[in-house]
C-alpha cells in the first residue's frame, strides 16, 4: 500500500468511526487531558494499522479492536503511572482538574468505566448498535453467547449507574 492509499483509507475509516473512537477513549478516561492523550494515540496507531489491514474482518472491526487495544495498553499504563504517584505520596488532588465534558451523559460513561475491558468493550458495540454478528466476530465468542452477556452487562451497567 503506498501513501496515498494509506491516507485515503485513514480518512474514510476516520470519516466513519470517529464517533466510535471517540467514545472508547472516553470509556477509558475520566478527564479531558486523558481523552485527549489517549484519542491522540488511538488515532496514531490507527493510523499505523492500515497498512497492516487485509479485508478479511470489516473495517469497523479492525477499528474497534485496534482502538479496544490502544485503550488497554494506555490504561495499564496509567495505572502503573498512578502507582508510581501514590507511592511518593504525591496528592492525587494535583493531578486532576476540572474534565469539562460538555455531555450530559457523562453519568453513562462514568458507570461504563467502571467495567472490566470485555463488558465495556461489549458495550460501547451495543451503543453504536453494532449486530450481535459483527459483534460476536469482534469479540471472538458466539452469537448466542453475545446476547448473554450483552443482557448482563446492561444488567450490571444499570446497577452502577443507580447506585452512584
Amino acid at each position: 500500500m503506498n501513501q496515498m492509499e494509506q491516507e485515503k483509507l485513514f480518512m474514510d475509516w476516520f470519516d466513519k468511526y470517529q464517533g466510535v473512537i471517540i467514545k472508547i477513549a472516553r470509556s477509558f478516561t475520566s478527564s479531558a487531558d486523558d481523552f485527549d492523550d489517549l484519542y491522540q494515540e488511538i488515532i496514531i496507531q490507527i493510523w499505523k494499522s492500515t497498512v497492516y489491514f487485509r479485508g478479511e474482518s470489516s473495517a469497523m472491526t479492525w477499528v474497534y479492536k485496534v482502538a479496544i487495544n490502544r485503550a488497554t495498553l494506555w490504561k495499564k499504563r496509567e495505572s502503573k503511572r498512578l502507582e508510581l504517584v501514590k507511592s511518593i505520596d504525591l496528592p492525587l488532588t494535583l493531578l486532576k482538574m476540572d474534565d469539562g465534558y460538555p455531555d450530559h451523559f457523562e453519568y453513562l460513561y462514568e458507570g461504563i468505566r467502571k467495567l472490566n475491558k470485555i463488558d465495556r468493550s461489549l458495550i460501547l458495540l451495543v451503543l453504536d448498535e453494532v449486530s450481535h454478528k459483527e459483534i460476536s466476530q469482534i469479540m471472538g465468542l458466539s452469537e448466542s453467547a453475545v446476547g448473554v452477556r450483552i443482557h448482563r452487562v446492561k444488567k450490571k451497567l444499570l446497577g452502577l449507574i443507580k447506585r452512584d
